[in-house]
């Protein structure tokens, strides 16, 4: 899509770009999009859009999510239904105990603004937990495993 890529040539073209002002910039492509709007110009809106990370947890793993807007217009759903306005609003990181699929989204002013994510969990009793080697078990994948990989044997 060519919108908001112009946005971002033409602050590069005008001098005006600069990459410790990056928010600045953003607010700038943000405040246009309702111009767009009102010119029914489709425009890519990855700017909401939510990221995810797998992070530990005292009883195995949770999924961080964040985004580059408000973290108060996360909502998020983890019965595989799509998240809505009235969906649970992220605040902390949530845990996933067993098998699940969390779903969310970026909501400003009761309207949908990013795309849907979908990330899928599935948990067994390893799940989270910590991996101790022994120097022999280490020294054995090593020769055994990675070398003939690498090296074609």
């Amino acid at each position: 899509m060519i919108f908001p890529r112009l946005m971002a040539l033409s602050e590069v073209g005008w001098g005006t770009s600069d990459p410790k002002n990056y928010k600045e910039f953003e607010n700038r492509v943000i405040s246009q999009f309702k111009v767009l709007d009102k010119m029914k110009v489709n425009y890519a809106r990855s700017i909401y859009n939510i990221s995810g990370k797998v992070i530990p947890s005292n009883n195995g793993i949770a999924y961080e999510l964040s985004t580059s807007q408000n973290s108060n217009g996360i909502r998020y759903a983890l019965d595989g239904t799509n998240p809505t306005v009235q969906s649970e609003t992220y605040r902390n990181p949530v845990s996933v105990p067993n098998s699940l699929t969390i779903k969310s989204a970026y909501f400003e002013d009761g309207q949908l603004k990013s795309a849907i994510s979908e990330q899928k969990f599935t948990v067994s009793k390893t799940t989270g937990k910590k991996l101790h080697w022994s120097s022999s078990q280490v020294r054995t994948i090593l020769l055994e495993v990675h070398l003939p990989l690498l090296t074609g044997l």
